[in-house]
């Protein structure tokens, strides 16, 4: 089992302002499919629409939660960020999503993910907590400027539950699925769309898988080209 030591990784958090626009794939698309105005959105929450063009370039944190916060409220679709980031393909997540995809079994995958997390996005815990028979990711902006960000944490959980799915199928049923906000409107469609109990009002935003399920081999595991990113 390969995992990355992030010592050994080039520090590309020097010249990362808070996220990696990687993160941001197909925000404007995705904006415009909701029937909001993607110039006005971005306006509003401060996003230089060049900075989304390429996956390497970032942006501030601040203005990354504010965007989809603000996405949400302009186009009215109070889940936007869960179903952002059920559609968020792990490849399009750029650095981060070729190191989970190119390792050598999801549990590697996963580990690596947040180890190198500080890579991709700035001021955020990423861990993974040892349960005994299973594990829980936790995901927590704490960026101490940033108050609301509950479509940001959507998003993100989806983004991992899709790394999850890239081994165990679309329709794959993590233990449970947490969240640190509170219980929102349609909070149905969340139990739906990650199949599985959702908790609203927890410490973390948080998946908490089986240690058995984490053992599968990822289907594009690459080592030499792990090693090279």
């Amino acid at each position: 089992m390969l995992h990355l030591n992030p010592a050994h990784l080039v520090d590309s958090n020097m010249c990362n302002q808070g996220v990696l626009s990687a993160a941001a794939s197909g925000l404007s698309e995705f904006i415009h499919q909701k029937g909001a105005d993607v110039d006005r959105v971005l306006g509003i929450s401060g996003i230089n629409p060049e900075l989304l063009i390429s996956p390497t370039l970032s942006f501030q944190l601040p203005n990354y939660c504010k965007v989809l916060e603000q996405a949400a409220l302009v186009s009215g679709c109070d889940n936007f960020g869960l179903h952002y980031g059920q559609q968020f393909q792990p490849k399009s997540l750029g650095l981060i999503g070729y190191i989970g995809l190119c390792s050598n079994t999801l549990e590697s995958a996963l580990m690596n993910m947040t180890n190198n997390f500080y890579l991709h996005q700035k001021d955020t815990l990423n861990r993974m907590v040892d349960l005994g028979d299973s594990w829980r990711i936790d995901y927590q902006v704490q960026h101490g400027a940033i108050l609301t960000r509950r479509q940001d944490a959507e998003l993100t959980m989806g983004m991992f539950m899709n790394v999850i799915r890239e081994v165990m199928g679309p329709h794959y049923s993590p233990r449970a699925i947490h969240f640190e906000h509170t219980r929102p409107e349609f909070w149905q469609e969340h139990s739906k769309l990650f199949n599985a109990p959702v908790y609203f009002d927890q410490p973390f935003n948080s998946i908490i898988i089986s240690k058995k399920d984490v053992q599968h081999t990822m289907p594009g595991r690459d080592s030499i080209l792990l090693t090279v990113i």
